[in-house]
Order: structure tokens, then sequence, then C-alpha cells
């Protein structure tokens, strides 16, 4: 019997996925309605059976595209028909994005400036919903040499880390350090506690021989810097080509 003629005896759905396989292939997903993407997506975690139902159930409950993918695994599979399985998948898409925009986007040969350093930490805060404080270390020349993730703290707070950024900018013989932290509840200004948290860490970093050279606040794909509400920006300005 032909392969897809068991497809077909096995899968009632075959014919509709092959239809949305191809119709995908033809327009590269342009048009697709959000529940139609999970609904494509899903086919590779549950192979038997009709994902269009659960699309849409994902869709209503989490309300968006970007809602599913920043959903805990815990409530994911709150959903009728998703395993754990099928919730990793969706995760490990979020994961993705979050590495693609910042590969694509390679620091490593960039001079940094108020700019390239805002538009290339953004991205490293894609889909976290609870504070994260994030450091760069640059050599000096202001390029980066490494990057990552201080801490992770609740939806509206995380702690200040001033072991942690020093050993990591001892550690990569770093002559200036970027830091920023992100507000999940969209407000671009520093609080007072902001400012007090940067100016206790540039003084404490100091006696280190540390530079720390800005702090940003970051939400969604946009970005602020506190040293430049507090005056304190004076790093290289002009933006150097890759």
């Amino acid at each position: 019997m032909p392969k897809d003629t068991k497809e077909k005896k096995h899968n009632p759905h075959a014919g509709h996925r092959q239809r949305l396989k191809r119709r995908f292939l033809n327009t590269n997903g342009e048009g697709f309605e959000p529940h139609e993407l999970f609904e494509l997506l899903l086919f590779y975690a549950m192979p038997q059976k009709d994902t269009n139902e659960i699309a849409h159930a994902l869709i209503s409950r989490f309300g968006s595209v970007s809602g599913v993918l920043e959903a805990e695994v815990h409530d994911l599979v709150k959903i009728d028909g998703v395993k754990e399985h099928t919730a990793v998948l969706i995760k490990l898409l979020l994961v993705f994005l979050r590495t693609y925009f910042a590969d694509k986007y390679n620091a490593k040969k960039v001079k940094m400036t108020p700019y390239t350093a805002g538009e290339y930490i953004v991205n490293h805060f894609f889909g976290y919903k609870e504070e994260i404080l994030y450091a760069m270390m640059l050599d000096a020349d202001y390029r980066m040499i490494t990057d990552g993730i201080i801490s992770k703290g609740t939806s509206n707070r995380t702690g200040v880390y001033p072991r942690e950024i020093a050993q990591m900018a001892i550690e990569t013989n770093a002559r200036y350090v970027i830091l920023a932290h992100n507000h999940p509840n969209g407000e671009l200004m520093p609080s007072k506690m902001d400012i007090h948290s940067t100016e206790e860490l540039i003084d404490i970093m100091k006696k280190l021989d540390i530079n720390i050279i800005d702090h940003l606040i970051i939400c969604g794909k946009k970005y602020n810097s506190i040293f430049e509400t507090m005056n304190y920006l004076h790093f290289v300005k002009q933006q150097e080509s890759i």
C-alpha cells in the first residue's frame, strides 16, 4: 500500500495537514492567523490529533502568540490535549527566538555605544515576565567580551549582586560594564530604587577598578538609560559599522 494511503488511513487529518503545510510553503507563512501558526506547529508534537481545536484554545486562553509563548509550562498543560511534551516545544520556540535575535546582531564585532548596546541588549529580555539583571563586559575599546544574566527575580524586583558582577568583570578582564534590567510593568523611567542602587554599584565597583558605564531599563523592544537620567552617560557615542 502506498505510503500516503497508509497515512490517510491512520490519520484522518492528513489531507488538511498537507494543505496547510503546502499553503505555508507557498506563502512563507504570510496571512496565517495566530491559531493557524500554532495548529501547524502542533502537527509535530501531535501526529495523530486534530490540532485546530487545541490551537484555538491556546489563543483563547492566553490571548496572543506572545501570550502563549510566555505562558508557563504548568499553565500550558492545563489546556485540554496539551501534555508536557507539547508545552516544551512551545517554550523551546521562545528560546530560539531570543537566541536568533541575539545571534543576528553579533555584538563582539561592534564598538558599543548607547544605541548599539541598547539594540543588542533588548533581545536578551525577549519573553521574560520576571525581572532580570543582565551584564555586558567590554574591553578597553568598548567591544564586548562576554555577557549574561546575573540574576532573576520576581515580576517586579530583582536583587543587585555586586559580588557576581565584580567576579564576572575580573574573570573576563573587563574594562567596562554595562548593566540592564527589565521592568515587566512597562514603566521605562527609573525608580528611586533603580537610581539609588545604581549609584551604590558605581561606588562599589570603582573601589575594585571596575567602571560601570551604563545601566539600561528594558521594556519590550524599548530601553532607557539610567545613566542618561543621572547625567552620567559619557562613553563613546559614535556608532561604528561592523
